[in-house]
């Protein structure tokens, strides 16, 4: 699961606790799932894979469920594919509804995607906020101000909730021998430095600035291993073909999607995570590395000089020198300085939704 999918699964579980009945319309992003289940106080329901059908399917399906469920009282979607059949169905059946916004692109999409496919991008998330909603729940106040410099949305409409993390990335989970099998795993010992990148490859996460400064980083720092710990994308194979270009075999590493044990314990046992985001919204691999104690460099973009503690090495966004200078720096510097600790927890995030539904409702 994604950032996305994590945020839901969390919001979803915690409140079938609490005997809400919950149907979800979702995507179905692997054909061996089934199209429709049924559990306790759930449904889901899963239709297309790509975002144009999604939208367009997800509208008929949620509008046959409206007309069959009455007693449904609030719909609560997520920006980019679902945002727009939500508001068309709230104001079709009568029904509040809450949009999650996790960031917005506007111009940035000019870094990553031709000129047309750029507009095109910014022409649907303007439709997106032109359109009604009863309320806008902002992961962060960066993405508040956003949404107000950009948009113009007011803030009465608007408020934040950030999100949490899990507990299960804590120190105090840590198993120390499955931390000695894998440091002789991946022969941690032979290297005075080991950094881990983990996360999807989408350009988004500018992995390539980091597989550009490759050979000047093992040209330096030759005794240090770099270990690639990429999830399943679109661009997968073109970044392994990058990175074997480069015949850096002996000081790279590159892992397909660990399983999520063992990722956490590689992220405790390396020295640092490098992450350097062109942009973020979720900041799921940020805190996750930073809740276990291990040193960050990453890019101060979005809200990740919002939400992160302890030790963190900043970056130029698109900075193949500062991604070169900032381990320079790490790796001869003892002496760093740690931002104080900030708490995100899962059950203080449901808490705040489950109230702003209960708001909502009651006006």
């Amino acid at each position: 699961m994604g950032g996305t999918e994590t945020v839901f699964f969390n919001v979803i579980k915690r409140l079938k606790k609490q005997w809400y009945t919950i149907s979800i319309i979702t995507s179905q992003h692997d054909s061996s799932l089934p199209t429709y289940e049924k559990n306790e106080n759930e449904t889901i329901h899963r239709v297309w894979s790509n975002r144009i059908n999604f939208m367009r399917h997800a509208y008929k399906l949620g509008n046959k469920i409206l007309k069959k469920i009455d007693d449904i009282r609030l719909i609560h979607a997520t920006t980019y594919g679902a945002a727009i059949p939500a508001s068309l169905l709230a104001k079709r059946h009568n029904k509040k509804v809450v949009l999650t916004v996790h960031e917005i692109f506007n111009k940035l999409r000019k870094r990553y995607k031709t000129r047309p496919q750029s507009m095109l991008y910014q022409l649907f998330e303007k439709i997106i906020f032109l359109l009604p909603y009863s309320h806008i729940h902002c992961v962060s106040y960066y993405t508040y101000n956003s949404l107000r410099l950009v948009y113009g949305v007011a803030d009465r409409e608007m408020s934040v909730i950030h999100n949490g993390i899990d507990t299960f990335w804590s120190e105090e989970t840590i198993n120390h021998k499955t931390i000695q099998t894998l440091r002789k795993k991946f022969a941690m010992d032979d290297f005075t430095k080991n950094y881990l990148y983990y996360g999807h490859s989408g350009k988004s996460k500018w992995l390539d600035y980091l597989i550009k400064a490759l050979p000047s980083l093992v040209s330096k720092h030759h005794s240090s291993q770099f270990i690639l710990n990429i999830i399943d994308a679109k661009r997968d194979r073109e970044v392994r073909q990058m990175i074997n270009s480069l015949g850096l075999k002996n000081n790279v590493r590159v892992l397909n999607g660990l399983p999520k044990v063992e990722l956490k314990h590689l992220v405790k046992t390396v020295d640092a995570v490098i992450a350097p985001s062109l942009s973020e919204w979720f900041w799921s691999v940020h805190t996750e590395t930073v809740s276990m104690g291990t040193p960050l460099i990453t890019t101060a973009v979005g809200p990740l000089p919002e939400v992160l503690w302890w030790e963190v090495h900043w970056l130029q966004p698109s900075s193949t020198e500062s991604i070169l200078h900032t381990i320079d720096n790490f790796a001869h510097n003892n002496k760093h300085k740690k931002i104080p600790t900030k708490h995100f927890c899962r059950d203080k995030t449901v808490t705040q939704i489950t109230a702003l539904y209960n708001e909502l409702l009651t006006e």
